[in-house]
């Protein structure tokens, strides 16, 4: 019901265009010709047969074929790679420094890493009190190789008259202007 309903809406609204009928008589066109194409003609239509597979693509051929252009390869790779090896030249310096290196003897390390840290010898309370007063001696004996500034009291002159007195510098008074 529905369906209909949506159809003739469908019909009314598409008068500019007329597509629908279009649309229906392709479908139309193409349902006819895939009968027609069913019909007795299509039996008697030759079935489509592959030729036989050539012997180049047999298992064992292909095998050895790939590992020949396996072969092949490899020699190319070795051939590129001994033209890039004579054509590469360190300049003349760096040419004889890497042979003064290659005859030179290897370098022996006598210091073997442990990555450990050194503990030093045991430490009494004895030995730190000894230290101590070796300090102390030691500080005493310096202090005593110095002179001491010894002090003086400075020589304050008392003053008769004030330096100023004008009455407007004194904060004290009030004054008169």
């Amino acid at each position: 019901m529905v369906r209909a309903q949506s159809m003739q809406i469908t019909r009314q609204r598409e008068a500019p265009f007329k597509f629908w009928e279009k649309e229906k008589q392709k479908i139309a066109r193409k349902t006819a010709a895939a009968k027609e194409e069913e019909g007795p003609d299509a039996r008697s239509r030759a079935t489509f047969r592959a030729n036989p597979i050539p012997r180049a693509c047999s298992v064992l051929i292909f095998a050895k074929k790939m590992k020949q252009d396996e072969l092949k390869r490899g020699e190319r790779i070795r051939k590129n790679a001994e033209m890039a090896y004579a054509k590469a030249k360190m300049p003349p310096t760096m040419q004889k420094h890497a042979d003064r290196k290659k005859q030179e003897p290897p370098k022996k390390l006598d210091v073997e890493y442990t990555f450990k840290p050194d503990i030093g010898p045991p430490v009494t309370g004895e030995m730190l009190q000894a230290r101590a007063e070796r300090f102390q001696h030691d500080l005493a004996k310096k202090k005593g190789q110095k002179t001491q500034t010894q002090p003086r009291s400075p020589k304050f002159v008392k003053r008769t008259t004030k330096f100023l007195e004008r009455s407007y510098v004194n904060e004290g008074e009030a004054s008169n202007s």
